[in-house]
């Protein structure tokens, strides 16, 4: 890797995680190169991004994924609940297999928003 790509890769980061001193930059050298190479496109550009993510605690790649929100970030209280839509997949995954009323009530306690989920007839909790 060149010392400009490394660069070029350094900006896209900082771009990414919202500097946009970073992204003027990015913009800057785009435009900048297809002076010079007309045919350069956007298709040509890329840009890989890994994130690590524990096994132990995978909070962070689900908020990254916008598969759940953190409630009450400042209090001590702070929860992390899924939300709906991934626990109406969910259980549109589970065909037949039924839940047990201790893992229903999991469910619904892990749920952000419980009353926007169409719980499967079998449901036998509160909605």
């Amino acid at each position: 890797m060149t010392a400009e790509e490394a660069f070029i890769l350094y900006l896209r980061k900082k771009a990414l995680d919202g500097n946009e001193a970073a992204q003027e930059r990015l913009e800057e050298i785009q435009a900048c190169r297809r002076e010079c190479d007309p045919d350069l496109g956007r298709e040509q550009i890329r840009t890989i991004v890994m994130e690590i993510v524990s096994p132990d605690n995978p909070n962070h790649a689900l908020r990254l994924l916008k598969m759940a929100a953190k409630l009450y970030a400042f209090q001590p209280h702070t929860q992390i609940k899924l939300e709906p839509w991934l626990v109406q997949r969910a259980l549109d995954r589970l065909g037949d297999r039924r839940l047990n009323a201790m893992q229903q009530t999991t469910v619904v306690a892990a749920t952000r928003t419980p009353a926007k989920v169409r719980w499967p007839e079998w449901w036998e909790l509160e909605r």
